[in-house]
This record gives structure tokens, sequence and C-alpha cells, in this order.
């Protein structure tokens, strides 16, 4: 079967059955539905998180180390020694770095982490859009434990400040 090309009036007429109308008004705009997630709220929970350990126990530990990947050596190796004095391995945990994710906030963290406990290592609460959290006290946060503690860089040089978070950290 061949194509039908015509130009010829009579013959469209016979073709295009359907009435066509030509209006000289600019087209509205589509109504966006109310359904629909805000952009911010969409490129917070596209955040994908690089992190250290497997997250078995669901403890999220974040700290803030600019211009690392991860967590200096002398600290990372304090941090391991606080896990096995609670009998925890890497593995147990999830470490981030926050100073990779400017924008990330709880509930992202939460939501991707699915985590029961997270202590923030220097990095003040309403950063992560969470209430104001007293130091080195357990907080319940959205269903989650939360302690806000003093930075490693901190503690490594103060051992009031280790007995501080010590104290704490076994609670957890």
């Amino acid at each position: 079967m061949s194509e039908l090309k015509t130009s010829d009036p009579a013959a469209l007429h016979f073709l295009m059955t359907d009435d066509l109308f030509s209006i000289n008004e600019p087209p509205m705009p589509a109504e966006e539905p109310h359904n629909q997630v805000p952009e911010e709220q969409r490129k917070e929970e596209a955040l994908v998180f690089d992190y250290q350990g497997d997250n078995n126990r669901y403890i999220l530990l974040l700290h803030h180390s600019p211009g690392q990947k991860h967590m200096p050596a002398n600290e990372f190796d304090a941090l391991q020694s606080i896990l096995s004095a609670k009998k925890m391995e890497l593995k147990d945990i999830a470490l981030v770095n926050l100073a990779e994710y400017p924008g990330a906030s709880f509930d992202n963290l939460k939501a991707y982490f699915a985590c029961s406990s997270i202590i923030l290592f220097g990095i003040p609460p309403q950063t992560l859009k969470m209430p104001e959290l007293p130091m080195n006290v357990i907080t319940s946060c959205n269903g989650v434990k939360a302690l806000f503690t003093y930075n490693f860089g901190e503690m490594l040089g103060s051992n009031d400040k280790k007995r501080l978070f010590w104290n704490e950290m076994k609670k957890i």
C-alpha cells in the first residue's frame, strides 16, 4: 500500500473527517501534579554514601575530615580501640566522612543506613537539620539514639573528653 499524499482541499475533506481549529493564544503551562516531590527533596533522597564498615549493627558514626576520603589514621586507630573495647569491629558500624556530603540531612542518613544509633563527632546537629542535642548525652531523635560529642582530634588530646565520651558510648 502506498502513502497518500495530497494538497487538494477537496480530497483532504474526505481524508480528514475531524475538525481542526487554530488558536492564536499562547499555550497554558501544564499544571504540576500535586503528588510530585519537590526538587530539593529529590536531590536529598538521591544521595549515595561512601562509607567504611558493613553497618551490621546499624550504628552510624559521622566525622568531618575535609580534604580526606576517610578518617585520619591516628583517629581511625583510636576508633578501632574503642570498638574493640565494646567487643565490636568495623563491620558492625558505618563510618561516614560528612565533609564529602555537605547537603546531607539526618532524614536521608537515617533512610540510607537504617541506623538505630548515630554518633556525631564534632558535627553540630543543626548541620543535619536535627534539633539541638546536649553534648555527651544520649538523646532520642525520631526513634534513633543520638550522641553529639567532640571531634576525635579534640578527644585524643584530652583524657577528660575521652572519659565523657566513653561513659556514654558504653550505653550504646
